[in-house]
This record gives structure tokens, sequence and C-alpha cells, in this order.
């Protein structure tokens, strides 16, 4: 999960890069920061912040140190992977002559703008956003035809 939720900063970027430098801009470009979290989600691929719900349940409802390791371990191999996807993918994007100059600048840009958040800020939005998400994955089973919408607008925001 954590190479296709690359998808989510090239949507972005291709978006940015794409429009003019207005103030509207930032509002249609990230439309296209659901991406990867629709891509993720709809080919049932394993993001950390999915597995901090659900995989809880079995230790909560009988705690015991095997199911306590079965989760963590679980926990470890998702995150694991998904960084190594991340970093792959920021390489990829980085390194091979895949989009236009204006496209890298936007991959850039959004990097940068990340990074301007200190550590309480960083841990604050990852706190709020690790909960949008699982709130998420327990939306989808009842969402039925709207399961687009609800990943669209949770990520969106």
């Amino acid at each position: 999960a954590g190479l296709t939720i690359g998808l989510s900063v090239m949507g972005m970027g291709l978006f940015r890069a794409a429009l003019p430098e207005q103030e509207w801009a930032i509002i249609v470009s990230s439309f296209g920061y659901p991406m990867g979290f629709l891509a993720v989600i709809l080919a049932r691929q394993q993001l950390f912040t999915e597995n901090t719900l659900t995989a809880v349940l079995p230790v909560m409802t009988e705690p015991t140190l095997e199911k306590a390791w079965q989760l963590l371990r679980l926990w470890s191999v998702v995150l694991f992977g998904n960084i190594v996807g991340t970093l792959l993918f920021a390489w990829a994007v980085l390194h091979l002559p895949i989009f236009n100059e204006a496209a890298d600048a936007a991959f850039l840009e959004i990097g940068r703008e990340v990074m301007h958040n200190d550590l309480a800020q960083m841990f604050a939005k990852g706190i709020v956003s690790g909960w949008m998400i699982a709130t998420m994955v327990w939306l989808i089973p009842a969402a039925e035809g709207a399961k687009i919408w609800i990943i669209e607008m949770v990520t969106y925001l």
C-alpha cells in the first residue's frame, strides 16, 4: 500500500502543475489527494491506519500475550511495507524521468509544505488523520453504493 498511496501525491501534484497559480487552485488540486486512498482501499491493500481498529478487537476481547504478539507482528509488517513502498515511490518520482519539470516542482513543493510542520503539528495531524481513516474503514461496509464518495470525502478533508 505504501507504493500505491504515492498516487495521492502524484494526483495532487499533477493537478497543481496543470492549474494556474490562483487562490482557488489548491481546492481543485486537493481532489488529487484521494486518488491513492481510492486505489489502496478498492484494491484491498493494507494501509497501516486501517489496521488500528479491526486488528485490536481480538486482543481486546481475549487479551493474551500470543494475540498481542500477533498484533504487533501484523502492525510491524504492514508499517514496514508501507514505509518501504513510500520510499520507493518517492525515489522513483525524484530520480526517474517520468514527469515534466512542472510536475516535479509541484511534488517537491507539496513535500516542503508538509515538512514545514513542527513535530507537535505532525503528531497531532497524524492522530486526527489516523482517526479519520479508521472511521472511514468502519463507514465503508455500510456505504454500499457510496463507497467511492466516502473515501473521497474523508480523504479530501
